[in-house]
């Protein structure tokens, strides 16, 4: 996120080599946010609109998600508050 967030062009190669492996690991609704969120900002600055949209929709389709999925800890993992301007960029995105 931080490469994505901060546009650090010559991380991105890397950084979405690392996305790639940890895909899998995406167990709360805020993983696959920030997941789908570094994918959709980084495909983005690399002129790939098409990935970028298709990203940024499913990262904003995690944020609005109210369950965790768990039975017992049904708000754990949820994305917050805390990502309102990323979310923003987002919706931009993602039309």
């Amino acid at each position: 996120m931080l490469v994505a967030t901060r546009e650090i062009r010559c991380y991105f190669g890397e950084a979405l080599d690392l996305l790639l492996q940890k895909k899998s690991q995406t167990l709360f609704p805020v993983d696959r946010f920030q997941w789908h969120a570094a994918c959709s900002l980084i495909t983005a600055a690399l002129n790939d609109s098409e990935a970028a949209k298709e990203h940024a929709l499913r990262a904003l389709e995690a944020a609005k998600l109210d369950h965790s999925g768990l039975r017992y800890h049904p708000k754990i993992g949820l994305v917050g508050p805390q990502f309102t301007s990323i979310e923003q960029r987002l919706l931009e995105l993602s039309k």
